[in-house]
């Protein structure tokens, strides 16, 4: 390496042990001119190509170990034509050219100068204090970048370089040759880290750790009770090996033991900067993009890969020179002290079955657990089903599974919770050449499927009705019959891969394998077999009383609804309950002209379509700072959400972000799951809430969207009476009213204060879970100063360029006829009523009732009445209409891959369908009255914006 950077020309580390179709690619695409190896693969590299000159060198055996003999000569030799120095070696001139892993599957090989591995060298001497007394481990294997880092940074200190043989890398001999050299500076991988302690290695002064993420616990390991130095470095190969380092310094502050490390600033001669989607700066806090220049830049990438330099390498924004910034893909926040902590890559992003899913985020609630030590998730695909899972390893061995699954559900949504968890020892994974998680033979490990995800649970027999049931899941998962003898009654059907559309799957074996017509709903309250069983228990039941049963449980679910809607004595503080004289000086205080409220808003379900649309009005319409709830780990990566969610719909600014704040929150928990801290302040700046998540599956009864729906509006209605009193902003829907009484008229007009006495009339549970919580906002607008429920009917996509999204119900009907090739013929009126006229409304709305001291009605509608018959959606399309009950066969008869349509069947066979021809229209007097001209002219003829919609979907 040497002597090939002093005459001026670069060399291409290659291991010996890559495959020869790796080498021969890597030498090809670096225009490889001369090897110098040894005598044992000599002729194979020779075969390669009769261009490139094959330089053997003797080796021998010394106590064991294969050495290179060099001969030393006192005279100079000629060097040949090929190694023949440049005329002027300049800082510029490559030293070495590395390759890395590409996505596209072939290698990226990149090019780094020899004034950037001499910057990485000094920075690193710095930093880490290193001098001719150090003894520094040459850990890495020679085809990757951190031997470079180990090499040039020893040899230019002054320090002893001690270089691992293969056998030494790891175990025993490991921990042996550390000691025995005396090493006492080094850089491994977290993972390596994790194995061994400071005890095994008691003359190490200095620890470097890079290339995975290091949690808190990693350092404080290392460095409790030990005078060891403990660094946490970064950097891409684009960037010359390290481009930030974080020292780790114990204190009490370090109670979060399993977050994860900062990564630190940048080094000497390091420009690092965290950008958003727009190339502007992100605030402290805020999730932003990795770039990196400065002195560590690398020349690009050679070769096949020379065409991802503009793309990879691009202008810095903020300088009028030459400089280039390096845009790594891997997202990181920066706290006020100007510490970079790494969250993860853009790559980790991946999507299983429709749901986006953050891999690293996954791995960072697993590290969290206190007896989790290592934790890799990947996606895994099973060869036989064909079918894609979440798998996680996780060490050590003595962890019960059972208990880490229950701390996942309570802190992750469902579809984000692997499929299979596997316990490995800590020195069980398997581990790249360079030292880290071999994530590639993980995502291979097909034995994972054959494990037993909760082994934790005792096995226990099975009935026949329980092994009927599982030979059903083995049907529908498209797993091997024998594998029911390993199931047990607390087996779990999403933990086997099961999802909604197998759970649709497995609705319809019941019915044609076992003859047992079992709801959507009831399938969808059961998990496991034992579950599963009860269920058919039940159904079977019911039916030998031929229906006297569901009479009973109709008449319990319609008491439990009306009980719920009834706001409780208790449920009202009692300051609350002076209502309007309390509020007539609270109304002739904030009316002021020159004030503009409201001031402070709190919402909820901006991660969500609407709510991506409502924030934008409430920023747009309003000064107010918006206290935005999302279920997340922190504050940074809930800021991350909403701004990915209004960038889908093209909303977001980068002004907003000084107007958001993130109010880490779970619905379903008591005071809306939000810290006893944050909860108080909020109580007391708070002056509007915005009610706008939801649980909505029409596929599923009350008890599905009770906690969701309803005792969430109990937690509402509680905070807004609590402190400064608040007016209280809810979204319904138009769904209270589906469906009239069979002896109503067909087209039954709807005004805005009308209500069903009955929940039960309603179809659905999330129809009836909206009837609840309108029931209790109304009871609660008596004691507090103003408020508005909003009913909003088939929400459809932006009115002008159709953005909205492509599995909804409107967009999954549109593209699963398409598929199937024909549609129920009826025309029953169909309405399209685009996002950005409800958003508009309601926040317009919103702004009048907090600003004008006169009192206002208290619901109103936000419907298109521009309606068209619902068989006119399909013309046009080529396809075919049937009556209803005829295209329900088809439908059953539908393939499988049918994604759009299969989920909704339950839905498509229910009652609603059946009922449609009386759908009623509705009266919009309330919103008229209240809104813009400008946003009603939004409001076009559905067939207008149905072309809108069918060209954004088709694009």
């Amino acid at each position: 390496m040497l002597s090939i950077i002093k005459i001026g020309h670069a060399f291409l580390p290659l291991p010996m042990d890559y495959p020869l179709e790796r080498i021969a690619f890597t030498m090809h695409d670096s225009n490889v001119t001369t090897v110098v190896t040894t005598r044992d693969v000599e002729q194979s590299l020779q075969s390669m190509s009769s261009k490139i000159k094959v330089s053997a060198l003797n080796t021998t055996k010394i106590f064991g170990e294969e050495v290179v003999i060099l001969r030393v000569s006192h005279q100079a030799e000629v060097l040949t034509d090929e190694l023949a120095c440049p005329n002027i070696i300049l800082p510029s001139n490559t030293a070495y050219v590395m390759y890395t892993s590409g996505s596209t599957g072939k290698p990226k090989g990149v090019s780094v100068p020899q004034n950037a591995v001499s910057n990485l060298a000094y920075a690193q001497i710095y930093l880490w204090d290193l001098n001719e007394n150090d003894i520094i481990g040459q850990f890495a294997s020679i085809g990757f970048d951190a031997t470079i880092s180990e090499i040039f940074t020893a040899l230019i200190s002054g320090a002893t370089l001690a270089i691992f043989s293969e056998k030494e890398r790891l175990g025993h001999e490991f921990i042996s040759a550390i000691n025995k050299m005396q090493i006492n500076t080094i850089t491994l991988p977290p993972s390596v880290l994790n194995i061994y302690g400071p005890d095994d290695m008691p003359k190490l002064q200095k620890v470097v750790t890079a290339g995975e993420a290091c949690t808190v616990s990693t350092a404080m390991k290392w460095t409790s009770g030990t005078n060891i130095r403990f660094f946490n470095a970064y950097g891409p190969t684009e960037t010359t090996v390290c481009a930030t380092c974080y020292e780790f310094n114990v204190s009490p502050d370090n109670e979060e033991v399993n977050q994860e490390l900062p990564i630190g600033k940048a080094i000497p001669g390091a420009y690092v900067c965290l950008l958003d989607d727009f190339q502007q700066p992100v605030p402290p806090d805020v999730i932003g993009e990795i770039y990196v220049g400065g002195k560590g830049l690398s020349n690009g990438y050679i070769g096949h890969a020379k065409h991802f330099n503009e793309k990879k390498f691009i202008q810095n924004p903020f300088c009028s020179s030459e400089m280039l910034l390096y845009k790594t893909g891997d997202h990181a926040f920066q706290d006020s002290d100007g510490n970079i902590t790494f969250v993860g890559r853009l790559d980790d992003m991946v999507k299983i079955r429709g749901q986006r899913v953050d891999l690293a985020e996954i791995e960072n609630i697993l590290i969290q657990h206190p007896k989790v030590e290592i934790a890799v998730v990947v996606v895994n695909k099973c060869k036989k089903s064909n079918e894609v899972f979440i798998a996680a390893y996780v060490a050590p061995t003595f962890i019960y599974l059972s208990e880490l699954k229950e701390y996942l559900v309570k802190v992750l949504p469902r579809y984000m919770i692997p499929t299979f968890i596997s316990k490995l020892e800590k020195d069980q994974f398997p581990l790249t050449l360079s030292g880290k998680i071999d994530r590639k033979a993980l995502e291979r490990d097909e034995s994972v499927h054959e494990r037993d995800p909760v082994s934790s649970v005792s096995k226990s027999h099975l009935n026949e009705t329980q092994l009927a049931i599982s030979k059903l899941w083995c049907k529908v998962l498209n797993m091997d019959e024998s594998m029911v003898y390993t199931f047990h009654r607390q087996s779990s059907f999403s933990e086997l891969g099961g999802n909604s559309l197998q759970l649709v799957l497995l609705q319809r074996a019941f019915q044609d394998d076992l003859g047992i017509n079992l709801s959507f709903t009831d399938i969808g309250t059961a998990d496991t077999i034992e579950e599963f069983a009860d269920v058919v228990k039940r159904r079977q039941d019911a039916n030998r009383k031929q229906g006297y049963n569901q009479h009973i449980n109709d008449e319990a679910l319609r008491k439990m609804i009306i009980e719920d809607s009834i706001l409780q004595d208790h449920e009202v503080p009692h300051h609350a309950r002076r209502g309007s004289v309390q509020f007539q000086h609270f109304r002739s205080f904030h009316h002021k002209s020159d004030m503009k409220y409201p001031k402070n808003v709190l919402i909820s379900g901006v991660t969500g379509f609407l709510g991506a649309y409502l924030l934008t009005e409430i920023l747009e319409q309003t000064n107010a700072h918006v206290c935005c709830m999302v279920r997340e780990t922190t504050e940074a990566r809930g800021l991350g959400r909403i701004r990915e969610n209004m960038r889908r719909y093209n909303l977001w600014k980068f002004e907003y972000s000084q107007r958001i704040a993130v109010v880490i929150s779970d619905l379903s928990q008591p005071k809306l799951g939000v810290a006893p801290d944050i909860y108080k302040e909020l109580t007391q700046v708070v002056d509007a809430v915005v009610m706008n998540a939801a649980q909505m599956n029409f596929n599923t009864g009350y008890e599905d969207h009770r906690t969701a729906n309803v005792q969430s509006t109990k937690e509402f209605i509680s905070f807004a009476m609590t402190g400064v009193q608040k007016r209280i902003f809810t979204t319904s829907s138009l769904g209270v009213f589906l469906f009239p009484k069979a002896d109503d008229p067909p087209q039954m007009v709807y005004y805005e204060d009308d209500f069903l006495d009955d929940p039960l009339q309603i179809a659905g549970g999330y129809g009836r879970s909206k009837w609840a919580s309108e029931k209790l906002i109304l009871q609660a607008l008596d004691y507090l100063p103003g408020g508005a429920i909003f009913r909003p009917a088939r929400i459809s996509g932006c009115s002008t360029d159709g953005y909205g999204p492509k599995n909804d119900l409107f967009a999954s009907t549109i593209l699963g006829m398409k598929r199937l090739g024909c549609y129920p013929d009826m025309d029953f009126p169909y309405d399209l009523t685009p996002v950005d006229y409800v958003a508009k409304a309601m926040i317009e709305i919103v702004v009048k009732i907090c600003n004008d001291k006169f009192k206002h009605e208290k619901i109103y509608h936000l419907f298109n009445q521009h309606t068209m018959p619902f068989n006119k959606l399909f013309d046009g399309m080529g396809l075919q209409g049937y009556p209803l009950q005829e295209w329900r066969q088809k439908l059953l008869k539908a393939p499988e891959e049918n994604k759009e349509l299969i989920p909704l069947t339950p839905f498509f066979m229910s009652p609603f369908w059946d009922r449609s021809p009386t759908w009623p229209i509705f009266d919009t007097s309330n919103t008229d009255s209240m809104i813009s001209d400008s946003t009603k002219r939004i409001l076009r003829p559905s067939s207008e914006l149905l072309k809108v919609y069918k060209n954004y979907f088709e694009a």
